[in-house]
């Protein structure tokens, strides 16, 4: 597998070798001075070559090293949740409007501080319904198509090889639909390159937004955020400045029959860049904060092509809210050629 940290500093590491098992399980504390938060934490396996000795990563788990994703019990207001946060050693960074829930700040310059942290405030009980790792998700790449010749899942005459007519039938169903700006698809992703020709008349305005007024129009928690939110810099620009988002935009709904580029499954369809991930990849807070956001926004569904970290309640929970509020999450699947049936 990709190891997504190659080349960073290493403060401090770890590891345990399993011969009998041919399995080198390893952490690190890392620090990147580009990513969000720099200090990182990697739980990491590695198998071991019986002959040779040699290690290959297979697993790696990232994770803030500094803070946690807290979310309160229902019922438990402010008044008594932060003292007791104080009272264990952390202290509030930032609170999540959208998604309720509480960046706090704990003692992460150790390798053992984190899993310390997280046992402190689990044993706060029923003030609190979260309290775990904000992991580090990352974009599952796709292929950059540039024609609709080359696009063969929506229309397959075998141009690659392939089997003809493996395809979604996208000219069958443009006979019936092209799509409509009235359906609002959130891309919670890199963001997207919003002036791109191919995706600019389809890029969604905040109608309860006014421009470049400074205020919160619509009383979301985020100001002036006209075309959605960047989580990465928490500003109203969400411009993709890497290509993943921008091009699962271009799948979702490029403009069709201007003679110009690729075409996306909707040729008409109304874009909300959401934006969490960068070049080191994002947040689990962020993503939850994403879910949230695009939830309170009323929109249709969100694409959500990224993955990897560990298992998040807080994430759990926001995609449940997000379902029984009627909204559709698409996530990816396949990209790492597992078996996915086993």
């Amino acid at each position: 597998m990709t190891d997504h940290w190659a080349g960073v500093e290493v403060l401090d590491e770890t590891s345990q070798d399993f011969p009998d098992r041919a399995l080198r399980l390893r952490v690190r504390l890392v620090r990147e001075a580009s990513f969000k938060y720099p200090f990182i934490r990697l739980e990491e396996a590695y198998r071991l070559d019986p002959a040779t000795g040699d290690a290959t990563l297979v697993a790696q788990v990232a994770m803030v090293a500094d803070h946690l994703i807290i979310k309160p019990a229902a019922g438990v207001n402010e008044a008594a949740f932060l003292p007791a946060v104080t009272a264990v050693g952390g202290s509030v960074r930032s609170r999540k409007p959208a998604s309720r829930t509480w960046l706090v700040a704990v003692p992460g310059g150790t390798l053992d501080g984190l899993p310390a942290a997280v046992d402190e405030f689990r044993g706060l009980g029923s003030l609190l319904k979260i309290a775990e790792p904000d992991y580090i998700v990352h974009a599952d790449i796709t292929p950059d198509d540039t024609s609709f010749a080359q696009l063969y899942g929506l229309h397959n005459t075998g141009q690659t090889g392939g089997v003809a007519d493996a395809d979604i039938d996208a000219p069958e169903a443009w006979e019936i639909t092209t799509g409509s700006r009235a359906i609002r698809v959130g891309v919670i992703d890199t963001g997207i390159d919003y002036t791109h020709p191919d995706l600019a008349a389809n890029i969604w305005t905040n109608p309860a937004e006014i421009a470049g007024n400074g205020l919160d129009d619509d009383g979301n928690g985020y100001v002036d955020d006209v075309r959605g939110w960047d989580f990465v810099n928490n500003d109203a620009d969400p411009m993709d400045d890497h290509y993943h988002g921008t091009h699962c935009a271009g799948t979702i709904g490029a403009v069709g029959g201007n003679s110009l580029g690729v075409v996306g499954v909707n040729w008409q369809v109304s874009l909300v860049p959401i934006k969490f991930l960068g070049i080191y990849g994002g947040t689990t807070s962020d993503a939850v904060e994403s879910v949230a956001y695009a939830t309170g926004l009323g929109l249709d569904l969100t694409s959500n092509s990224w993955g990897g970290g560990g298992f998040s309640q807080a994430l759990y929970d926001v995609i449940a809210e997000a379902g029984a509020a009627g909204h559709l999450f698409i996530a990816a699947a396949g990209n790492h050629s597992a078996n996915t049936d086993a």
